[in-house]
């Protein structure tokens, strides 16, 4: 799934980083938003977070690539 995805890559680079292990998809996002993460892949965070809310909104097929961009992009 697309959030699930998202959400893992951001786990790991949080864990890496800051070595701090989150375990919910609330502290994930959480802690995301104190990482140096290119605005093009915090809107992907963005709308995986809604997704993961059940919030309605749109996803275009861009928006699944950018997302495999930015799973092979995070180091």
């Amino acid at each position: 799934m697309f959030y699930k995805s998202c959400f893992y890559v951001t786990r790991d680079l949080i864990y890496y980083r800051l070595k701090i292990l989150c375990l919910s998809y609330n502290e994930i996002y959480k802690r995301s938003k104190d990482m140096e993460i290119p605005e093009e892949y915090r809107k992907i965070l963005y709308n995986a977070f809604m997704l993961r809310n059940e919030e309605s909104i749109e996803i275009d097929s861009k928006m699944y690539f950018k997302n495999i961009s930015y799973i092979n992009n995070t180091y």
